[in-house]
């Protein structure tokens, strides 16, 4: 009975309202930085880094717009809507974003160009690394509980 009781918090630990609408915006944020990526793709041709490049970027703005607003009223409920907490938020969640961009970026660099893998394919696996990132910054880091 004591072993079931366990994995059953530890159930409620990693699967509760947080967690779930997290990974709902996770995926809503994936899907449209994988849009606007392949979009940005109808306009350069294949193996060009420099087009991949820029559409990474781009798509990473999109993105980042809207996990940030998602995040913050959605998943981790700060409605603290004053400038200051703002304004911090969003230059924390940034600057972690700005980490996770970097990562993909090298990580779709080491794996299009040094492995030959398809950049839609690494840009998708980038984005399972890049989920579980975010979630530990903007869980410890930028909404934190005060």
């Amino acid at each position: 009975m004591k072993v079931k009781q366990q994995i059953n918090a530890l159930f409620h630990k990693f699967v509760n309202r947080e967690t779930v609408s997290y990974v709902v915006v996770g995926v809503f944020t994936t899907v449209i930085d994988l849009v606007l990526f392949w979009i940005c793709s109808l306009f350069y041709s294949e193996g060009n880094m420099l087009g991949v490049t820029i559409g990474k970027i781009v798509a990473w703005i999109g993105a980042v717009a809207f996990a940030f607003f998602a995040s913050k009223f959605v998943v981790f409920r700060s409605h603290d809507k004053s400038a200051g907490v703002f304004l911090r938020e969003a230059v924390s969640f940034t600057a972690s974003r700005l980490f996770s961009l970097l990562f993909a970026m090298v990580f779709i660099w080491l794996t299009v160009r040094l492995a030959g893998m398809d950049e839609n394919v690494s840009n998708i696996l980038s984005n399972i690394f890049v989920i579980i990132i975010n979630y530990i910054t903007s869980k410890l880091v930028v909404f934190r509980k005060k």
